[in-house]
């Protein structure tokens, strides 16, 4: 029943039907299961705190199970996300020790360079002219291009992308950006691009902008209108009213400004942005 909750996305039913499954016999044989989509389940309801306790109990119970590098996966994904970082760390250390030979492997660098991310945004949030954030930040840069030469997995090569053009963001390298997200927009030019990976159109967009390359700027703008995902759609536009601006093309920009209306979108965001 639980699980039958949790594919209909209901996860506060799920931990709910799972939990009262688990609590009847903690040892019995399906415990591991049953612990195991309780804490995925948290997860994915974002009560991160309580995802990660559940994960890492799987994980230091049943170490030579086959779902043990996943709970302790999606235990660092939970501490990350959380914001608790130094538990992110360590978690993310012991991934590599007790499960170096893990599928999930390249997965976990990508989660490396994420931690890393925020470690430099937190330090770059307290002292913003220390060094030490820009160092966080090469950190990431190093372990997210080593998933991009080392694995074989598209979805996974294309997650660690988009981190590595945000690191390069970071540290203030727009050329960077851009030629680390080429492959990726190309995948949206050929109508083969993947929903999780929308906002590298944007992050692209943004950093062609800073070049002056406004039409390919608003062009790049245009493939996350095209793509179906309406979340950001008004940044979107806001960036395509900026591009306009710049290169004088009033006519587009007046359209535009007429779509942020039509859609009840921000037109203060793209006021600013131009």
């Amino acid at each position: 029943k639980g699980l039958s909750y949790k594919k209909l996305d209901d996860y506060d039913a799920a931990v709910q039907a799972l939990t009262a499954a688990y609590d009847r016999d903690h040892e019995q044989p399906l415990a591991e299961k049953l612990l195991f989509h309780i804490g995925d389940s948290e997860l994915r309801q974002a009560s991160y705190a309580r995802a990660e306790k559940v994960l890492v109990e799987v994980a230091d119970r049943w170490p030579k199970s086959d779902r043990a590098d996943d709970a302790l996966h999606l235990a660092t994904e939970a501490a990350l996300r959380g914001g608790d970082l130094d538990a992110a760390e360590l978690l993310n250390r012991r991934f590599q020790e007790e499960y170096a030979g893990s599928g999930l492997q390249w997965l976990q660098r990508v989660l490396a360079g994420r931690i890393r991310l925020a470690r430099g945004d937190q330090i770059r949030a307290d002292t913003p002219d220390s060094d030490s954030a820009a160092n966080e930040f090469k950190a990431a840069v190093a372990v997210l291009q080593e998933v991009l030469d080392g694995s074989d997995v598209e979805r996974t090569k294309s997650l660690a992308r988009l981190q590595l053009a945000r690191a390069y963001e970071r540290l203030e390298n727009p050329q960077a950006v851009i030629e680390t997200l080429d492959p990726l927009v190309q995948t949206f030019r050929d109508g083969a691009g993947e929903a999780e990976f929308t906002d590298g159109l944007l992050l692209e967009s943004e950093n062609l902008l800073k070049l002056d390359r406004y039409d390919d700027a608003a062009q790049v703008s245009q493939l996350y209108l095209d793509s179906g995902d309406t979340s950001r759609a008004a940044t979107a536009l806001a960036l395509q009213a900026a591009a306009y601006s710049q290169s004088g093309d009033h006519e587009k920009l007046n359209a535009v400004l007429d779509r942020l209306v039509s859609s009840a979108g921000d037109v203060t965001t793209a006021a600013v942005a131009c």
